[in-house]
């Protein structure tokens, strides 16, 4: 699942990127028997291997649902649109899982919401590896060129779905077959030629194609720098790790293909934002749009109103620095910092501890089954990079923290008046005296769990207050944002009515889509 994969063969032999695969291929790599450096090719079905949580799922049809859920949702409130909203789609689609066992349905708003489609797929859960590349194909060129174009990379993989001796979707087992399509994609070995037509069909991830210049302008001036500094300072941390250990060369490899891959796609993203002129763009299209509204200003008065609520949504997150302060704190207490998973694993120990209708023996249970997880917690986890993922994202934290932060542990931090050299000193010293940072310790204190081992603990106690901030903070910014999110969808709809006699295509949402043309020639970058 995510990414785009074609059938290739009646035997439900199935095409994909290699980069949708480097976790799988991770999974069943070794120092010793290390897929990823050398690449894998099975020949025999015997010799594939099975991917655990992997899903292929194969589309059906798509049906547009709009009236249906518009009337389900009845006259429903401004405050309460995107509540009643989910409420009604999760039911509609819980009616219709009633009526099939095999298919898997998903209603996705279109058009910032003024739109519904359903889309209706057979999801198969018995996926097995068949072949791939060595990265220095898969992923030729690194992490500087490897996904720009014009593309120089074997950028593929190859998988084989699985289905039941009927033909149906199962679990894996040894006595599914490969899976019989009712059609499969025939490979030419023909090549292209210019002035060929050309159609693709795939499940592109995220557009905005209908935001607007105050969006864009914070996406290339805030979004893309912090990603850049963060995740910038990230993939050189965990590239240091992997080059200093083989073991974590490999067991980091997916981890830092995904960094890179959001890296490259805010950066290169805002370079061609830049390039094309996209907020001018973006700007004259709004100046179009009241120009159209001026001709009818009462009748279309709540467009205008949109797009000032637009603005005004982005000065205000600007002046107060709220995407620096979101990111920062996610950027800790979230992938790919494994220490806050090591905590989060207690979670509900944790809340067993503070119940007082909660008996020892339901405690002491939790603890033990914590306790049998622990090879497993700890197999992956490496202190020192881990430590050095923290220090780097509190450095960031602590630049965009307000100096009337609440939380007594964060405004120690933040107080401290050379945060580049204290925090790493810091950090390392939470790690070297935590409990969620070696098995030993974690084993000993789920001996005999108590709350004065956790409240004592500076990175338990560190992420509680994280956790506490990043929540005031989502309080304070949820009414903000559903201004903005309704703002978008009576703004979309505007440049609907706005331009009624063209044809639009929603942006892209990792649903089905389709474009078509002819094959001309490229004009690469002076060098390439």
């Amino acid at each position: 699942g995510g990414c785009t994969a074609e059938i290739v063969s009646p035997y439900g032999l199935t095409l994909t990127n290699h980069h949708c695969a480097v976790g799988d291929i991770q999974f069943h790599s070794s120092v010793e028997q290390n897929l990823l450096r050398d690449g894998f090719w099975a020949s025999s079905y015997e010799e594939e291997l099975p991917v655990p949580g992997k899903t292929a799922s194969i589309l059906n049809r798509v049906e547009d649902v709009t009236q249906t859920i518009v009337q389900l949702m009845g006259d429903v409130t401004y405050e309460d649109f995107f509540i009643k909203e989910k409420e009604v789609i999760s039911d509609y689609i819980s009616n219709l899982k009633l009526s099939s066992k095999h298919e898997y349905f998903d209603v996705v708003p279109m058009f910032n919401h003024n739109q519904y489609m359903l889309f209706v797929y057979t999801r198969f859960t018995d996926v097995r590896l068949v072949g791939a590349p060595p990265s220095s194909i898969g992923n030729f060129g690194g992490d500087k060129i490897g996904r720009a174009w014009p593309r120089h990379t074997g950028d593929f993989a190859l998988f084989r779905i699985y289905a039941s001796p009927n033909g149906m979707p199962a679990d894996f087992s040894k006595r599914n077959k490969p899976y019989k399509p009712k059609h499969h994609f025939p490979i030419s070995m023909s090549g292209v030629e210019e002035d060929d037509f050309t159609m693709i069909l795939g499940y592109p991830g995220t557009t905005h194609r209908f935001s607007t210049s105050f969006h864009a302008q914070h996406e290339r001036d805030v979004v893309a720098p912090w990603v850049d500094d963060v995740w910038g300072k990230f993939i050189n941390n965990i590239k240091d790790g992997m080059h200093s250990d083989a073991k974590a060369k490999v067991d980091f490899t997916d981890t830092h293909d995904m960094l890179v891959n959001f890296w490259q796609k805010d950066t290169y993203q805002a370079e061609s934002m830049i390039r094309f002129d996209v907020v001018e763009r973006m700007k004259e299209r709004e100046d179009r749009l009241l120009q159209w509204v001026y001709e009818s200003p009462i009748e279309r008065s709540d467009y205008l109103q949109a797009l000032t609520d637009i603005e005004e949504y982005y000065r205000f997150v600007g002046e107060n620095q709220f995407e620096e302060q979101y990111r920062a704190i996610s950027a800790i207490i979230n992938w790919p910092i494994e220490v806050s998973n090591n905590i989060y694993e207690l979670h509900e120990l944790f809340s067993l501890m503070l119940s007082d209708k909660v008996s020892k023996r339901k405690v002491k249970k939790e603890a033990k089954r914590i306790t049998k997880q622990l090879p497993e917690i700890f197999e992956n986890f490496y202190p020192e990079i881990d430590m050095q993922l923290y220090s780097a994202a509190l450095v960031n934290f602590v630049k965009y923290m307000p100096d009337t932060i609440g939380e007594p542990m964060l405004k120690e931090i933040i107080s401290q008046e050379y945060p580049d050299f204290f925090i790493p000193y810091l950090v390392e010293h939470f790690y070297d005296h935590s409990i969620f940072t070696s098995q030993e310790r974690m084993e000993q204190f789920l001996v005999q769990p108590n709350l004065d081992s956790l409240v004592y603990d500076p990175l338990f106690m560190l992420q509680f207050s994280l956790e506490v901030y990043s929540a005031t903070l989502s309080d304070t910014m949820a009414p903000h944002r559903h201004k903005l999110r309704m703002a978008y969808k009576t703004i979309n709809n505007g440049y609907l009515e706005m331009d009624s006699d063209k044809t639009f295509y929603p942006d892209a949402n990792s649903t089905m889509r389709l474009s078509y043309g002819k094959v001309i020639g490229y004009k690469p970058s002076d060098g390439i």
